[in-house]
């Protein structure tokens, strides 16, 4: 028998165990390392274009929303018992700060975003799926290198009904905010 046709029994890591590791200081808090699907998932280091279209993003969305949402980069979320990805900007509703991270609910959440420039595959598989079995109601990849937003909505548990292929001179609104029309060449901007 060769080792190809060993079936090897993975075990998930739980969130609960993933934050007892953290705390623990076995995984570094600088380490950069997610929970999908019950497996630790190196990221990737950020790239200059990411950097700057990061903050180019956060900015206008900030800008945009006002008081509306508060925009969070690089939050680590709880969603199911097996996931804990950080998206790269997530939207919450008012007043979700002033709550304990165990205390925050789905419905805090308006929308998150991952920026694409060497991750579309890991954005558009694995983290699409788990935002999917998380329950978040919009997710939006911003592909740098397409030159295009994927906007992903109605989630059904394993993966999301809709989703929307944007480029620069559309608009769309998250559906939890929507009387604020966001331009989409302002995520493409000197991508």
């Amino acid at each position: 028998m060769s080792d190809m046709a060993i079936d090897l029994q993975i075990r998930p890591i739980t969130v609960d165990e993933y934050q007892r590791m953290a705390d623990a200081g076995i995984i570094d808090e600088d380490e950069r390392i997610e929970l999908l699907d019950g497996m630790l998932v190196r990221m990737p280091p950020i790239g200059w274009t990411h950097m700057f279209a990061h903050e180019r993003i956060v900015r206008y969305l900030i800008e945009r929303l006002g008081n509306n949402a508060l925009v969070a980069g690089n939050a680590s979320l709880p969603l199911t018992a097996t996931d804990e990805p950080q998206p790269d900007i997530t939207l919450f509703r008012p007043g979700t700060d002033r709550k304990p991270k165990s205390r925050w609910t789905r419905a805090d959440l308006l929308g998150l975003f991952e920026l694409s420039d060497s991750t579309l595959r890991r954005d558009s598989g694995p983290k699409r799926k788990a935002y999917a079995r998380g329950g978040v109601a919009e997710y939006v990849i911003v592909d740098l290198r397409g030159a295009r937003l994927l906007r992903h909505r109605e989630p059904d548990g394993a993966d999301y009904r809709t989703v929307d292929e944007l480029f620069a001179g559309d608009r769309f609104a998250f559906e939890a905010l929507p009387d604020i029309s966001l331009d989409v060449s302002a995520f493409l901007e000197n991508s």
